[in-house]
């Protein structure tokens, strides 16, 4: 048995490396993935869908493009890397809009696929049938998305993209944010509520999980606060799952951190209006390349419009996979074993 954990512990490290090479990177309130593994073009769009809440990257600018070429060259071994772009009575990109900007190497291939070479940027025509690594694309957030507790406290967002529970934090971090603290039924309640109102499942919350004591984003544990929302059988005691999310219906579970998740931030302080400008910050909206306010009083909360564009120009994240080396009691680490083979399985399904 403990040959069989030796083992099991070495594919964990395996997965670990290969989780810690993907690569994440944000430009004008998009967010690119590049992944470590090879699928076909289908499975490549699908995975974006899945995975991250979007689709396979499309290229329609010059900037764009030169952008995603910069971004390539980071010492993997793939040479090809799967855009959206597909030959179906006529090359479209997967958002339906027709191709009007090319950008194809000179050396041509053969296929109704379209692959960007990691060596030049450059585009090539290869068999959809055909196993690369790719690009995905997904918006940050929705303006819509944007909710406050009964007009007043923190103002707080859903992603429309998912990312790792790290990834998250980070991204958070970017915008004068930190992953939301829900401490009290009020703000739990309105969470629900935004929730069954768009897409997904699964929100990362700040709160983690370290041996057994809770600590919300803010620094405090989360007995000190003095409420809960936990779905039935929940918190689950096993070892890695050291990150909470809440579900559609508003019940917190913890989980692996390193699967990616939609996930909520709430600003770290009161965002001060620039007064010196002249500009009427009540009417700018998710076009405006300035950070502004649209702001409608209703009897249960505050709507805010907020454009970040701003904030992401020309910002690029590199994430290591998300670790922990807490220490933990008899009750997490006699399923260990069990864990590791369930990651064999994983790790073996992901590969081939």
């Amino acid at each position: 048995m403990s040959g069989l954990a030796c083992v099991c512990g070495v594919l964990m490290l395996v997965l670990s490396i290969a989780n810690a090479q993907q690569k994440t990177t944000t430009r004008n309130n998009m967010i690119y993935t590049f992944s470590r593994f090879g699928k076909n073009w289908t499975s490549s769009e699908s995975a974006c869908h899945e995975y991250y809440n979007g689709n396979l990257v499309t290229t329609p600018t010059e900037s764009l493009q030169d952008y995603l070429a910069s971004q390539l060259n980071f010492g993997w071994s793939g040479e090809f890397y799967w855009i959206g772009l597909k030959n179906e009575s006529g090359w479209k990109w997967v958002t339906g809009n027709p191709l009007t900007t090319t950008n194809w190497d000179p050396v041509q291939g053969v296929g109704n696929c379209v692959v960007v070479l990691r060596v030049n940027g450059k585009w090539k025509q290869l068999p959809c049938s055909s196993k690369h690594q790719y690009i995905c694309e997904s918006i940050f957030t929705k303006q819509e998305n944007y909710f406050r507790l009964n007009g007043t406290g923190r103002l707080h967002f859903i992603s429309h993209a998912k990312l790792r529970q790290q990834e998250a934090g980070q991204m958070c971090g970017k915008v004068n944010k930190q992953l939301a603290v829900v401490d009290t039924q009020g703000l739990q309640d309105l969470v629900a509520q935004k929730l069954n109102m768009i897409s997904g499942n699964e929100f990362y919350i700040g709160l983690s999980m370290d041996g057994n004591v809770l600590t919300w984003s803010d620094g405090r544990t989360l007995a000190s606060t003095g409420f809960s929302n936990w779905d039935e059988g929940y918190p689950d005691i096993i070892d890695e799952r050291d990150c909470v999310y809440v579900t559609k219906k508003g019940k917190w579970r913890n989980g692996l951190c390193t699967t990616p998740r939609n996930f909520i931030c709430q600003e770290l302080s009161p965002i001060i209006l620039p007064t010196t400008t002249g500009r009427d910050f009540t009417t700018l909206d998710m076009s405006s390349t300035e950070l502004g306010f649209n702001t409608t009083n209703t009897t249960t909360e505050t709507s805010q419009n907020i454009d970040m564009t701003g904030q992401f120009a020309t910002t690029i994240v590199t994430f290591p996979a998300t670790t922990s080396n807490a220490s933990y009691g008899p009750t997490r680490t006699t399923s260990v074993i069990a864990v590791n083979i369930l990651l064999i399985y994983v790790f073996y399904f992901i590969t081939i």
